[in-house]
């Protein structure tokens, strides 16, 4: 009885994951400025990572979380490289002028979502090696 509670709130958990993970898409399609298609893109990613997880305990895979962190870093990866390029192509448009705080800041951020993503992973790390369980 509690385990079919389970699957259909976890089921609906997906589903409203599904919805938002499409607003995401729509929002980094006709976002009107590249920050904006940024920050969609990596909402995307992260909904993308918070499925992952909510299929691995609706699934009781063990595989799973450890594709998640794969993932995470992966994105984290893909957020920092896109916002180089970006800042690169910014710079070069200016003339080799200084770039404004808000491409600094954009840049710190990209550095800060890293450091949160290597924060998850050795949480996930310390959980797959024990660390947090009650010896018996």
């Amino acid at each position: 009885m509690i385990e079919q509670a389970y699957s259909i709130l976890f089921t609906a958990v997906l589903v409203c994951l599904g919805i938002a993970a499409f607003i995401a898409l729509i929002r980094s399609i006709t976002g009107k400025t590249m920050i904006n298609r940024f920050i969609g893109t990596n909402i995307l990613s992260t909904i993308t990572l918070i499925a992952i997880c909510v299929l691995a305990i609706l699934f009781k895979e063990a595989y799973l979380p450890d594709v998640a962190i794969v993932f995470a870093l992966l994105s984290c990866i893909a957020v920092m490289l896109l916002c180089k390029i970006y800042i690169n192509l910014f710079e070069k448009k200016q003339g080799g002028k200084k770039m404004n705080l808000f491409l600094q800041n954009m840049g710190t951020a990209a550095q800060q979502v890293f450091v949160l993503y290597v924060i998850v992973a050795i949480g996930f790390i310390a959980d797959k090696l024990h660390f947090f369980t009650e010896k018996t």
